[in-house]
């Protein structure tokens, strides 16, 4: 089966051929080794209709202490893309998923090809990717919201730990900080770094409120049942100093 490359509104294409995409009962493509060939002309494409969409996926940081990614491991997903400038999306599963945070950028590779894909935030609509530590997939989405904040986050794509009237999201960046080794008062630091920076935020009654993990912060951010969350801080021994613990007072909260 293949993707009909009229109806994606797409003037130009660059199609290699991909022998394992095949659709599973939600129709959405996947690397399954099943019979039949599909190219993945669209993921393909999105490079000529969206800048800089996709292209050759590659280490931009040989040389540097640390990496860009949220996890340094390729990991097994799905993602989302935008069909074109319309409301529609097309799901992609069956693959493994790099996100660099550093760019911003979404590295996806088809097992039964080994291909390699570097997709911009442009075209990407959501994806999941199995996270370690997770009991399940882990879903990253861009937020709104998060501009109000702060403009730099309108493209970023936050991990949802947990979701309901509120919503825990996770942020992770990447703090760049320069190789220092030259002049006689020098760090004597031969290479650049690229150091994590993780945040939390709470998207409660349309708003998104950036958090820490501490009780005066996260009380401040769920006042409306700040008395019944002291009583279940107090009963179960939190601290609210691990992302565990605030994902435990998120469901409780959620569960009010």
């Amino acid at each position: 089966m293949k993707v009909p490359v009229a109806k994606l509104g797409l003037s130009c294409v660059l199609a290699i051929g991909f022998s394992s995409f095949s659709f599973a009962q939600t129709n959405a493509p996947a690397v399954d080794g099943s019979a039949g060939q599909m190219t993945v002309t669209y993921l393909q494409s999105l490079g000529n209709y969206h800048s800089p969409g996709v292209q050759g996926f590659d280490n931009r940081y040989q040389g540097m202490n640390g990496h860009p990614y949220f996890v340094d491991v390729w990991l097994p997903g799905k993602l989302e893309v935008q069909i074109g400038n319309t409301q529609k999306t097309q799901p992609f599963t069956g693959l493994k998923l790099k996100y660099d945070v550093y760019s911003n950028q979404l590295g996806a590779i088809i097992p039964a090809t080994k291909d390699t894909l570097l997709l911009s935030t442009d075209v990407v609509k959501s994806f999941q990717m199995e996270l370690p530590g997770y009991d399940q997939m882990v879903e990253f989405r861009k937020y709104p919201q998060a501009a109000a904040l702060d403009p730099k986050l309108a493209n970023t794509f936050f991990a949802i730990l947990h979701q309901g009237n509120a919503t825990l999201l996770k942020g992770a960046g990447k703090l760049k900080i320069d190789a220092n080794y030259k002049g006689a008062y020098s760090a004597n630091q031969p290479f650049d770094q690229l150091v994590d920076q993780v945040h939390y935020f709470v998207l409660n009654n349309g708003q998104m409120q950036k958090v820490k993990l501490n009780r005066k912060s996260i009380l401040n951010a769920l006042v409306d049942q700040e008395e019944k969350l002291k009583d279940y801080l107090k009963k179960e021994k939190l601290s609210l100093n691990t992302e565990q613990e605030l994902i435990k007072v998120i469901a409780y909260y959620n569960s009010l």
